[in-house]
């Protein structure tokens, strides 16, 4: 298998990026045309040589070792083939988009977190994910915000916005406020804001009563970014005294107390809990589904 891959894997490259360039066009151009899913047989003989390749491709998976196989030398004495997880997941997930089978593409995008560094993976995030079909699709995509390469983890970022949050939604991405990333952060508390009022009086809550300084400290810079918003002045006064209730606060939860307690309703200009954060802090992985938090945790090892 390793041997024949390179010539498998050769136009590869070419069909994702076309096929992901088309889709993020038609997302830009308004009025554009929904791209519809390319025929099977665009790629391969028939459906049934993609569905044998796919089963194929899946042995190998489970067979390969985390770090991969290499056969120097491979045929010839000067030839080298490295047979790696990225490689056979990338045609898993080109051949689970062609198929449009759902179960294949859910089980092929629980896969892309163990890509690590691998800069195509933000094409096949657009491929597999841009329009969740299951819950456990969603997770993965919202999940996948939290990966440490920025391409990747931007793209997850803008597919997520197109998504119309449920209550669910919200809770993973409280959840993912556990990590330290200052960019990511901001991200999360942008759509936590995005709430209603009785689903943010929650929220805030949940986190202020969190065990996690980040967690809570989240809470208190979302009630700083309410106390600027005018139309929801009500409902920054009736959560504002929730600051409060943080027990035993941290050094950097009091100066953020602080400035909630010393905001008025024209609010001004504070230093929010984002920027306590670094912005490359390495992230820990927790309860992100459980492919997600493999990967994270792989990113961790990889980067130590």
């Amino acid at each position: 298998a390793a041997a024949f891959l390179p010539a498998l894997s050769y136009p590869l490259g070419g069909w994702v990026r076309d096929m992901a360039g088309k889709i993020e066009k038609a997302d830009k151009e308004a009025g554009s045309p929904k791209v519809e899913r390319p025929a099977v047989t665009d790629y391969y003989k028939d459906r049934q040589e993609a569905l044998d390749l796919y089963g194929r491709f899946t042995a190998i998976y489970e067979k390969l070792p985390k770090k991969g196989l290499v056969f120097d030398p491979c045929i010839f004495p000067w030839y080298r083939v490295e047979l790696t997880q990225a490689k056979v997941i990338e045609h898993l997930a080109f051949l689970a988009y062609v198929l449009g089978d759902e179960e294949k593409v859910t089980r092929a995008a629980a896969l892309l977190g163990e890509m690590s560094g691998h800069y195509g993976r933000s094409d096949y995030l657009t491929l597999l994910l841009r329009d969740p079909a299951n819950r456990a699709q969603r997770e993965l995509l919202i999940g996948y915000m939290g990966l440490t390469q920025e391409n990747a983890s931007a793209k997850a970022i803008s597919l997520v916005k197109r998504m119309e949050l449920n209550r669910d939604d919200y809770r993973l991405m409280e959840d993912m406020l556990r990590f330290k990333r200052s960019g990511l952060r901001r991200e999360l508390l942008k759509f936590l804001m995005g709430q209603d009022d009785e689903g943010l009086k929650a929220c805030l809550k949940r986190l202020l009563e969190d065990k996690r300084e980040e967690k809570r400290s989240a809470a208190l810079d979302m009630l700083l970014r309410l106390s600027k918003d005018k139309d929801r002045a009500a409902l920054y006064q009736a959560v504002r005294p929730l600051a409060s209730t943080v027990a035993n606060p941290t050094d950097k939860e009091k100066l953020l107390i602080q400035e909630i307690e010393g905001t008025d309703s024209q609010g001004k200009e504070e230093q929010t809990g984002c920027e306590f954060y670094d912005p490359k802090a390495q992230e820990v992985a927790g309860n992100l589904p459980e492919e997600v938090t493999k990967a994270l945790e792989h990113q961790e090892t990889a980067q130590a």
